[in-house]
């Protein structure tokens, strides 16, 4: 191995140059190169004067196995903060929130389902559906690739509508996919991971992803001897028979074009990216990269607004119940150090009506709805806000029947390899784990290819055994019966 270009330096790149560049291989040469001024992509954070605003608040649950393996060789596991619960919020009812603790571990179902946050039978059907779709097979994994959850959930006798609402508002808020698209096969996944490993909840940062994550990363990877290249675009890749033999790069800052000679290529940028740049000749190397094409994208925003002052609000997530834009926020004043005064970090899951809206006008109108579930907010001043509706950075969807058309790290061409959340992984699910375990299989199917075998073991987080699953909903049958004749019989 003489040298490797590491094209896309969001989590997938990144883990992929760790892993080469950790492996110490003898005179072996990773040069990253992003089309960003920074590192990150949707992870990282865009500088704003003197600080930074993160691309939306970013979770870490207690199952993203590989990247807490990164966390703690990087030396930030301290910065990191257990966060056990969320709120919901109906409008015209603040400062009534309703506390949902653990909300992903069955542990603390008899708490939440006298909580009052959700109906008792709603929420207790709700939770019937999640063992109920633990308990399939996975030799139906074809199957469930080819509903989704809402039509999995709909196809049973438990199905209710707040059932329904259920799904929707979580996975839009959490993974920010609409529940009538993202595939049952994708949620059994995720659900049997949060459901195992599922106290704390979640982790936040205790700072901004640039200071607190990103930046430890990169300072390692410069230490290990990489090299960083910005604002390089890529515009083309060429081809010799089944190798990749030149990368073209359009460098922003000069407004020029750039040619590298490469030896193996991991390409890490988002599957309508790749599309882009597919030509008739990496057509005929390799035609299954046109299968992308088929990868849907979604769009979200994020609003970071500085209040003129302290706000009584509580420290965790907050879930606005029915929001038009499908809202979430958090005070990050209550986490991050030096910050008086009240920081809302508001995520926006539905916001493809406002593309062609100016941005000026989507804030406009994202702040309206929160004003409707926070008063507060008319009487305070916003001293500045920050706007980033990612059009151009949309995330992948884990849409139904999508899972035959993403591709493995390995491709038709033997010296290039594919990494991103849009790649096949057990992970499966878009996430920040997602990413970084399709980065560390690229580099391991690229040790492999010159026959030094893999370089970096890929956790598996754990799951509960099936048959714990069918027992409980064994058990738990004739309750739903009841509950769902109660909740049929109260709303005739």
């Amino acid at each position: 191995m003489k040298s490797v270009a590491i094209v896309g330096a969001g989590l997938g790149g990144l883990a992929a140059a760790l892993a080469l560049a950790e492996a110490r291989i003898p005179g072996l040469k990773i040069t990253i190169f992003d089309s960003s001024e920074r590192l990150g992509g949707m992870a990282g954070a865009s500088r704003k004067g003197s600080s930074y605003e993160d691309h939306g608040y970013h979770i870490f649950p207690p199952w993203y196995e590989n990247l807490y393996h990164i966390i703690e060789r990087l030396g930030i596991r301290e910065r990191l903060r257990d966060i056990t619960c969320f709120h919901q919020l109906k409008r015209g009812e603040y400062p009534r929130f309703a506390r949902l603790e653990n909300f992903t571990s069955f542990r603390y179902a008899a708490r939440n389902l006298f909580s009052g946050a959700i109906p008792f039978w709603d929420l207790a059907l709700y939770y019937y559906s999640v063992v109920d779709l633990l308990c399939q097979k996975y030799s139906k994994r074809a199957f469930l690739d080819q509903i989704s959850v809402t039509g999995f959930v709909r196809s049973k006798f438990y199905r209710t509508e707040a059932v329904a609402q259920q799904y929707q508002d979580l996975l839009l808020k959490f993974i920010s996919v609409p529940s009538y698209r993202v595939s049952a096969m994708t949620v059994q996944k995720m659900l049997s991971y949060w459901v195992a490993n599922g106290i704390p909840m979640h982790r936040i940062l205790t700072g901004d992803m640039h200071t607190s994550f990103i930046k430890p990363w990169e300072d390692r990877l410069r230490e290990l001897g990489c090299e960083i290249v910005t604002s390089h675009q890529l515009a083309r890749i060429f081809v010799s028979g089944k190798r990749v033999v030149r990368l073209e790069f359009l460098d922003s800052q000069r407004n020029t074009r750039q040619s590298e000679e490469v030896d193996d290529v991991i390409l890490a940028i988002p599957p309508r990216n790749v599309v882009s740049i597919l030509d008739d000749d990496l057509y005929d190397a390799d035609n299954n990269l046109f299968q992308m094409s088929r990868i849907e994208t979604e769009c979200m925003a994020s609003l970071s607004l500085y209040l003129d002052r302290k706000v009584d609000l509580p420290a965790e997530h907050i879930n606005l119940l029915d929001s038009e834009f499908a809202l979430t926020l958090i005070d990050v004043s209550q986490h991050w150090p030096r910050l008086d005064k009240t920081v809302l970090n508001v995520i926006a899951s539905d916001v493809n009506d406002f593309e062609g809206v100016s941005e000026e006008h989507a804030k406009a109108q994202i702040i309206g709805e929160l004003k409707q579930f926070l008063p507060f907010l008319n009487t305070v001043a916003i001293t500045r806000s920050f706007y980033q509706p990612h059009f151009k950075e949309p995330l992948v969807m884990n849409d139904v029947g999508v899972w035959q058309f993403r591709p493995k790290a390995e491709t038709g061409l033997e010296n290039l390899f594919l990494a991103g959340s849009h790649c096949r992984s057990d992970v499966d699910m878009t996430s920040m784990e997602g990413a970084t375990v399709t980065g560390l299989d690229a580099a391991n199917a690229l040790t492999g290819y010159h026959g030094i075998g893999s370089v970096w073991e890929i956790r598996r987080p754990e799951v509960t055994g099936r048959w714990v699953f069918l027992f409980l909903r064994a058990i738990l049958f004739p309750i739903a019966l009841f509950g769902k004749s109660w909740v049929s019989i109260r709303r005739c």
